[in-house]
């Protein structure tokens, strides 16, 4: 089975409406993963795919903060393979 790999150069987070001192996790996990609200952040920033052709793959970006967020705008960069391959983010 052929494999494609794809590494998400993890995601641009634009956010809106907050005070400057507020303090933001941002991190990744594995889509099979369980992230508890106490558990403590990650700090992984980046998603390591591997999926065969015609499958998909999926993964968590995940966003914390100690006060309400009151607007989030998420974009995703292109995803990067070996070789130079890569996927856009359209």
């Amino acid at each position: 089975m052929r494999h494609q790999h794809a590494r998400a150069a993890c995601v641009a987070l634009a956010i809106c409406g907050m005070a400057a001192a507020a303090e933001i996790s941002v991190w990744t996990e594995t889509a099979t993963r369980r992230v508890l609200r106490e558990a403590p952040p990650g700090n992984t920033r980046e998603a390591h795919l591997q999926a065969a052709r015609g499958e998909w793959e999926g993964f968590q970006v995940l966003v914390r903060s100690a006060v309400p967020i009151a607007g989030l705008d998420l974009a995703v960069s292109a995803f990067s393979g070996p070789d130079g391959a890569a996927i856009p983010a359209e």
